[in-house]
């Protein structure tokens, strides 16, 4: 590795000393871009998806390499990628295992990090990043970022980041900071708006792409890109769905389990943790999670066998045996049943298959078809909710709807049930709070400080001022894949 500097991430002037020595820069292979263009870029970007990249139980972690290559095709030679050379001669990572962005299921690389996690989190916040991001002049949807409540969430992730000892919440704590920095790159670029291009995916839900805040980055970072504003989620609203459909199926079948998780799902999680979670070490808050997340993934379709995904929910072999053997869980897969047997009789197998459009060499999946069946119900019904948020939706996500003033859990509940199959699903509101309080020590570029000023002398002009784990999360990732983005 030819790096001179004491740090892992090598300088941009060695990077250019080498780069001279295989091809001087008299080449015209070279396009007209400097060599200190090419290098910065290299490290930005690298350094950009290793940031990003989620710690594995062996060490190594998982990150999308064809995020950095397909934008960096600079050539030297008679053709030769700048890309490779630097690799192999100024590496920031080892390649264990390539991955595969052309399958119908995406997977990321296996990776072996030769930069500590410090120097990622402290370059990420530190260095201009803008250069590696286009303007963009269409979108779909541009979203007010909160600048000031984000940096004081990468503030505070810097401040936290040297208490913690190495494993998967550092690694959580860094991811974070580094997609909140990436967000926060691209807003400054667009004057404190965050655009994004969404699309309609086979299964009925949208998905923004590229750099955006519905699906790239954990909810703390989204919320805190946010700001304060209102978050109307649909509560437990696949179950509310199922519910829904077997009540106007037969109004005179008995459904309690489906029923209480719809109407009380606090009492219900916190019977399944007291009652199964014996084994799982954690807080009461993370068993809620796991057995949040276990609900949920029925609610989808998974199954309860060996082979089911509910272990990945709930790790401890006795525990996840004793959550799909409880009284209460049993009730619950038997109503969904019936939910699957009343579909099957109402819509028939044919009309399923036809209805999944399945391509050649693709096998038949019931969950597959209530999932994509429940999945445009939602976005159809949150369509109507989004557009009669009275001007001030900020983001929507799925079931959930973020809007800059309160709307009124009735008002929203009113629009939510103009469609009888929703009849029994009710939205939750919960205020979201800015972040504040930063440190002094954090370095803040011009750009960034240009776009706060300007932000600053928007709101006192309006009156208002500023005022587990990653193994698990990779495995919900997949299921979520599986049965939702198709």
């Amino acid at each position: 590795m030819n790096n001179k500097s004491n740090n892992s991430i090598p300088s941009v002037t060695d990077i250019v000393s080498g780069m001279n020595t295989i091809s001087p820069k008299s080449n015209k292979s070279n396009r007209g871009t400097s060599y200190e263009s090419i290098a910065t870029e290299y490290l930005l970007r690298t350094v950009n998806e290793l940031g990003k990249a989620i710690l594995l139980e062996n060490g190594n972690c998982q990150m999308y390499v064809t995020h950095i290559r397909q934008e960096f095709d600079y050539r030297y030679n008679n053709g030769k990628r700048w890309l490779d050379w630097l690799n192999s001669c100024y590496p920031l990572y080892i390649m264990i295992q390539k991955g595969n962005i052309l399958s119908n299921k995406p997977t990321p690389s296996e990776v072996k990090s030769l930069v500590s996690q410090q120097e990622l989190i402290e370059y990420r916040s530190n260095q201009d990043f803008s250069s590696i991001y286009p303007t963009i002049e269409d979108a779909d949807w541009n979203v007010p970022i909160n600048t000031k409540s984000l940096i004081n969430f990468i503030i505070k992730g810097c401040e936290l980041y040297p208490t913690l000892a190495p494993g998967k919440y550092r690694n959580k704590v860094v991811r974070n900071v580094c997609g909140a920095n990436e967000i926060l790159d691209v807003a400054t670029l667009h004057k404190g708006v965050l655009p994004m291009s969404a699309e309609l995916k086979p299964f009925g839900r949208y998905y923004a792409n590229g750099v955006n805040i519905q699906n790239t980055v954990s909810t703390e970072v989204r919320e805190a890109a946010l700001g304060k504003c209102y978050k109307y989620d649909i509560s437990s609203a696949a179950y509310a769905f199922k519910l829904g459909y077997i009540k106007l199926q037969r109004p005179d079948l008995k459904t309690p389990a489906l029923l209480e998780l719809v109407e009380n799902k606090t009492v219900v999680r916190h019977r399944l943790v007291t009652e199964c979670l014996t084994a799982t070490k954690g807080s009461a808050k993370d068993k809620t999670k796991y057995v949040k997340d276990a609900l949920n993934m029925l609610g989808f379709g998974a199954k309860t066998g060996p082979y089911g995904s509910i272990k990945e929910a709930i790790w401890s072999i006795e525990d996840s045996k004793r959550f799909v053997e409880h009284w209460y869980v049993k009730e619950l897969m038997g109503e969904l049943n019936l939910f699957t047997e009343l579909l099957l009789e109402d819509v028939g197998k044919k009309a399923l298959k036809e209805y999944l459009q399945l391509e050649k060499g693709q096998n038949y999946s019931q969950g597959k078809a209530e999932s994509k069946l429940y999945q445009q119900a939602e976005t159809q019904i949150m369509e109507t909710v989004f557009a009669n948020t009275k001007g001030n939706s900020l983001l929507w996500v799925h079931d959930c709807v973020y809007t800059s003033k309160p709307q009124g859990v009735g008002n929203l509940n009113y629009h939510l049930h103009s469609d009888p199959i929703w009849r029994y699903a009710t939205f939750t509101e919960e205020k979201i709070d800015a972040w504040t309080k930063p440190a002094n020590y954090y370095v803040i570029t011009p750009a960034q400080e240009e776009a706060l000023a300007e932000q600053y002398v928007s709101n006192f002009a309006q009156g208002e001022g500023f005022s587990k784990w990653d193994q698990q999360q990779l495995n919900k990732q997949a299921w979520r894949e599986l049965y939702e983005v198709q």
